[in-house]
This record gives structure tokens, sequence and C-alpha cells, in this order.
């Protein structure tokens, strides 16, 4: 978990978090998924972050308007699959998918009503039809990203 807080979404860490083995003994488990609740939201924090450098880097341009919206859902949904290990009890599983999802709509809506004064009418039609809150329109196995040669990847929309 140190990781991840350290080096947000690097995806070796991710993988090695969703397909790891954990045993959770009845004392180490309310430490845990506090402690777990907290990485999730430094994630969280970090991709605000990042997202608002992406955007604010997009200079009206519409792919990358696009693509900052893509790899902003895709961390989300990264989110997500983090918060479904195995030894989480539905209970947990179920508050930290609805605390992401209701983030998620807050930030849908946020946007929304940022660029509902735009003139030309086209970012309020791109932020809507690219939606960040609709996270099921991406695969299950959230194999967005996708290396290409050396050190270098494709995110796929």
């Amino acid at each position: 978990m140190d990781s991840l807080i350290k080096e947000p979404f690097n995806e070796n860490y991710i993988t090695q978090v969703l397909n790891g083995k954990f045993e959770m003994t009845p004392v180490m488990a309310p430490k845990f998924t506090k402690r777990y609740g907290e990485m999730l939201n430094n994630l969280y924090e970090k991709g605000i972050d990042a997202f608002q450098t992406e955007f604010n880097n997009t200079k009206g341009m519409e792919a990358a308007i696009v693509k900052a919206l893509g790899t902003q859902k895709l961390r989300l949904k990264t989110m997500i699959d983090l918060c479904s290990l195995e030894f989480f009890s539905d209970e947990i599983k179920t508050n930290f998918k609805d605390i992401i999802l209701k983030a998620a709509n807050q930030m849908q809506s946020s946007l929304e009503d940022s660029v509902r004064h735009d003139r030309t009418g086209q970012l309020p039609w791109l932020i809507k039809n690219n939606a960040i809150n609709r996270l099921e329109e991406i695969k299950e196995e959230s194999n967005l990203i996708q290396p290409i040669g050396k050190g270098r990847r494709q995110i796929l929309l």
C-alpha cells in the first residue's frame, strides 16, 4: 500500500495488489481497512490532480479532452477494481465502491456545470458524451492501457 501511495496508478503495484494472496486476521482487519481507505483516498486525490493538469493542458483540442476524460475514467475504474479484493466483506466492498461512484458523479456534474456557458457548444457535448461516471463502458479486464514497444503506452478509448 505504501508503494501505491508514493506512486499512484503504477501498473506493477496495482497488479500485485489485485493478484496477491492476502490472509486477513480479525485483529488486523480494522486497521488494514482504515489504511486501505486512506490509500484509496490518496489515489483519488492524485488522480484528480493529474486529471486537472491534463484537462488544463488540452488547449481546447477535442482529442486531448476525450483522452483526459478517458484516462480519468480508467483511474476511477482501477480504484473500483482495487475495492473488490476477496477478503473484504461485501459491506466494505459496497461502501468503497459507492464512495468512488458518488465522487465520479460529483466530478461529472462539476464538469458539466463549468462548461455550461461554452459559446461553441462543443465542450458540453464532449463532456456529456464522454462522461467519466459511466464506468460500465470500460471493458471488465481494464486493458485500456496496452504497451507499444519500449516504455510507451497507447490508450484506447
